[in-house]
């Protein structure tokens, strides 16, 4: 076969070059321009070839003969210079260049399809191995450079059809390059992994890259979770919301994280047991002692709790389902999270009773014909046999799984309560509320006693001072009205006397205490208990002993000591008009004289009250004393004449 010269007879700078190279073969420059003068002869030729029809086959020969000539120059040169970077990369990129156009134009941009190959002339091919075998020289000198790699790397995945054969040249580039220099191979290996068809070696080699990116574990459980990989999934979304400082470079938010590490482990609980303690986890977040419990977590708490009874439920474990539903809807502190958990758990009570009664029915008829045993069997859905081989001792019965559904609905209005309750535990009303459904409720769960301790818990829960919908004096009162109600009446004296001789709880207000103290009057004069109402009343406007009379009457004042808002009781015009009309009622002319006097002489009285007094003295037949006295009290209560006049002349 003949060969073309080594010097290219068509460029006419070739045999120039050739004499500079005698007399300096190390200068890249002038290897690179030797280059660069035979691709512009090949651009002219190329477009007198596409212009011109008459001399096109001449034109053709010189094309084969220059390109072959030009890697011929390149494989001189670098078998010359072995370590230069620059005539490597252009020797390489010109070979890739080559090798797609001779795929996508079948044989080349410069020659047609009937032209002779270049291996006819200098036994060179542009063909895959003869690339590789360049980029095998190139990397003994090249193995630092990353440019290298990467253009070999890319050919090599797109041409090579072994992966075992990619996937070590991948290895090399990464053991050759220092790790400053491994993000550049990275997201080829990572493309190629995914995209190889294998999915045990996308996931061996993404679980490599996890020790040089971190922040791909999100990535990397999408994927698993896409090859149903669920426990190491599970584990690394685990890892991803452990960390307060990652961030997701997906742009998944911390609850969109939750969520997802919440629908990987409730649904498949069997795969990610081993791998995750979702159950540690999950009471973890929802633990409000813990350092790591923020706002974040009381937003979806309901839904955390119905995920782990869901976890439970698909594990078969249902009586831990339903203690987890239990523990949820007595913990949660918001009606939202109360209502999820209420749903889910009467949705979970509601097909656990569906598929008991379904089972029932399938024994029924296999009672009745043996022979189809096997064919029922196989129209039961494997959640229910599921359900029911997991069911422990309640087995197939119905009545208890009814009971319990009952019992739940039963129940619902009192749980709300308890949320509400939580959520603000001086809430008056919310108490009321909860003491008027213990007494509906029948049988251990209410009646009296569960009322009273009701009652008995939001009197030493609410503090008056932040009391809302309601006054805390109101809750004293219907705890003793409940004992009175119920013949327990020690109890309720019990009750007034804790909150009105003992002062066991401060109230904001006199007002309050006041309301206490006329309530035991009123439950004292409904028993007939005379003695015990006026003692009460006499009790209530009684002046503390360390009372100061220096200028009480006039500036209205509270002189006493100690600061308590109860030791201005004995000035509570309310409670001093039940006391005189008390001693109107049921004391003497002298005791109900001496009350007037008191109350007068402690500033206490109102223009009502001095005129009440003239009219007592008036009909106990006192006419001057009564008038004297509404006279020279007229000033300070400021009573007009004619009002005075009139009382007495009655």
């Amino acid at each position: 076969m003949a060969t073309l010269p080594l010097v290219s007879t068509v460029n006419p700078l070739a045999l120039g070059f050739e004499n500079k190279l005698i007399a300096g073969p190390f200068s890249v420059s002038l290897w690179l321009e030797y280059v660069t003068s035979h691709d512009e002869v090949i651009v002219k030729l190329n477009e007198a070839t596409q212009t011109s029809k008459k001399n096109r086959p001449q034109n053709l020969l010189n094309l084969s003969e220059l390109k072959t000539n030009k890697y011929v120059l390149y494989e001189r040169s670098v078998r010359l210079l072995p370590g230069s970077y620059k005539l490597w990369l252009s020797y390489l990129t010109d070979l890739l260049s080559e090798y797609r156009l001779k795929e996508s134009s079948g044989g080349g941009l410069f020659y047609s399809r009937s032209s002779p190959p270049l291996s006819e002339s200098m036994n060179i091919t542009v063909s895959y191995n003869y690339i590789i075998s360049a980029f095998e020289r190139a990397l003994i000198r090249m193995s630092k450079m990353p440019r290298i790699w990467e253009m070999y790397l890319k050919f090599v995945c797109e041409h090579s059809t072994k992966i075992t054969d990619s996937r070590k040249a991948f290895d090399s580039a990464l053991q050759s390059l220092p790790a400053t220099q491994h993000s550049k191979i990275w997201p080829l290996y990572i493309s190629f992994a995914l995209n190889c068809g294998v999915p045990e070696t996308a996931i061996r080699v993404q679980r490599r890259y996890l020790t040089f990116n971190p922040s791909s574990k999100e990535a990397f459980a999408n994927f698993l979770e896409e090859n149903s990989r669920w426990g190491e999934a599970a584990k690394l979304i685990a890892e991803c919301v452990d960390d307060d400082e990652f961030i997701s470079p997906l742009g998944s938010t911390q609850h969109e994280l939750w969520m997802k590490l919440c629908d990987v482990c409730s649904k498949h609980p069997k795969e990610t047991g081993k791998a995750v303690n979702f159950d540690a986890v999950i009471r973890a977040a929802l633990d409000k002692s813990s350092n790591r419990y923020t706002d974040k977590f009381a937003e979806i708490a309901g839904v955390l709790w119905c995920k782990l009874a869901e976890y439970y439920t698909r594990s078969g474990d249902f009586d831990a389902a339903r203690q987890v539903y239990e523990e949820g809807v007595v913990s949660v502190d918001r009606v939202k999270d109360f209502s999820v958990i209420f749903d889910s758990y009467s949705r979970f009570e509601e097909n656990t009773l569906t598929a008991k009664i379904a089972m029932q029915e399938d024994g029924e008829d296999d009672s009745d014909d043996s022979d189809s045993d096997e064919d029922d069997n196989k129209n039961i859905p494997e959640a229910l046999k599921e359900l029911l081989e997991g069911g422990g001792k309640e087995g197939n019965d119905i009545e208890l799984s009814l009971a319990r559904a009952e019992y739940l609905i039963q129940r619902r209005p009192l749980l709300l309560n308890a949320v509400l309750l939580r959520q603000n535990p001086h809430n008056v009303g919310e108490w009321h509320n909860r003491a008027d459904m213990y007494m509906k409720m029948e049988g251990d769960a209410g009646g009296v006693q569960m009322a009273t301790q009701a009652l008995e818990e939001g009197c030493k829960a609410v503090d008056s001072a932040k009391a809302v919908n309601g006054f805390p004096s109101a809750l004293w009162i219907a705890l003793a009205k409940l004992y009175e109600e119920n013949d327990l009446l020690e109890d309720a004296r019990g009750v007034f006397k804790r909150v009105c001789t003992e002062r066991c709880y401060d109230f904001k207000h006199i007002e309050d205490l006041s309301e206490c103290y006329c309530a035991w009057v009123e439950m004292e004069l409904r028993q007939e208990d005379f003695d015990g109402a006026m003692n009460a009343a006499r009790e209530g406007v009684s002046v503390p002993s360390d009372y100061s009379m220096s200028g009480q009457q006039r500036a209205g004042g509270n002189k006493f000591k100690g600061g308590r808002a109860q030791s201005g009781l004995y000035r509570n015009v309310k409670l001093w008009n039940l006391y005189l009309d008390l001693e109107e009622s049921l004391g003497s002319f002298d005791t109900a004289k001496a009350a007037y006097m008191k109350c007068m002489e402690l500033g206490v009285a109102t223009s009502q009250i001095v005129l009440n007094f003239a009219d007592f003295l008036t009909e106990a037949k006192y006419f001057e004393e009564g008038e004297q006295f509404a006279r020279s009290e007229a000033t300070s209560c400021e009573v007009d004449e004619c009002t005075i006049h009139d009382t007495t002349s009655n």
